[in-house]
């Protein structure tokens, strides 16, 4: 009889390592499943899948070490910790995209090919370097460029990406030939000049880590309509752009991220409301000037 009671007395015996495995062995794999969904299917998709096997994993080892030693606790808390630890790193780890402004000179001789662009008068420049310091490559860089000036042309000086760009905004003039006014007074006329537009959209197919996708934008300053009447003269001389600023997308680490950046090249009087429409075009206008 003492026996029989010293036998339901006894404390329940700690689980065996097979137990563990079989256990634990699930909850693992869906863990494995979806980090391997999220740079292949889904980032989010699989970051939830992780996640919520990472849950099970938890209440599956509190139910085995919960008549455990503790050490045994402590052993499955540092691997709960780990799991979490993992998937938030994962999931809202920093891969930032540098980008910086810069003005060009502006200055090159007419008919020179710059970035790819064949210069013409009128033109200034103002370039945008963007920078992968980290030590993954970036895909589908998408940015949409602006300044307070149309934009004529984007050309890129990088080795290895391939970029495009095309005008992207209603707000936009197309010019087969103009007549411009110097600083001297003196009538020049452009030919030729292609489509300009207050926003571009330019698209790379990628970033290598360590490398930089240096792009050349032409600018050209348009006079502004006064009571919505064009004035005398469409095209003023050349003139560096008061600000510029990209709204970039691109792929890094399994999932598409954004980045905002911004440059004010004088005084912040000057450059007012970075990006915000300017109301002085009013709308889509084409011009053909002798």
């Amino acid at each position: 009889m003492c026996a029989d009671e010293k036998s339901r007395t006894k404390e329940p015996s700690e689980p065996s390592v097979r137990a563990w495995a079989m256990q634990l062995g699930l909850p693992v794999l869906g863990i494995g499943v979806g980090l391997a969904m999220t740079g292949y299917v889904n980032f989010w998709l699989g970051i939830a899948i992780a996640a919520l096997a990472v849950v099970v994993l938890l209440l599956d080892l509190w139910r085995l070490v919960r008549n455990g030693s503790f050490l045994k606790k402590g052993m499955a808390f540092s691997i709960g910790i780990i799991c979490v630890g993992l998937i938030t790193w994962i999931a809202f780890r920093p891969v930032p995209l540098g980008a910086s402004f810069a003005l060009g000179p502006g200055n090159y001789p007419e008919n020179s090919e710059i970035g790819g662009i064949k210069w013409e008068k009128g033109f200034s420049d103002v370039r945008l370097i963007l920078s992968n310091d980290t030590k993954l490559d970036f895909g589908n860089i998408d940015l949409t460029v602006k300044t307070n000036q149309f934009i004529a042309k984007i050309g890129s000086m990088d080795a290895f990406s391939q970029c495009k760009s095309a005008p992207i905004d209603q707000m936009h003039v197309t010019i087969l030939s103009l007549d411009i006014t110097d600083a001297s007074g003196k009538k020049q006329t452009i030919l030729g000049t292609p489509a300009a537009a207050k926003s571009f959209r330019v698209h790379c197919d990628v970033l290598l880590s360590g490398d930089d996708i240096h792009l050349v934008i032409a600018l050209l300053n348009v006079n502004a309509f006064k009571n919505g009447q064009r004035p005398d003269t469409l095209f003023a001389p050349p003139e560096n752009a008061r600000w510029a600023m990209v709204d970039a997308t691109y792929d890094a680490a399994g999932r598409t991220r954004e980045e905002i950046h911004s440059t004010c090249f004088g005084s912040k009087e000057s450059c007012g409301d970075i990006g915000e429409e300017d109301k002085n075009f009013g709308p889509v206008f084409k011009s053909s000037i002798p």
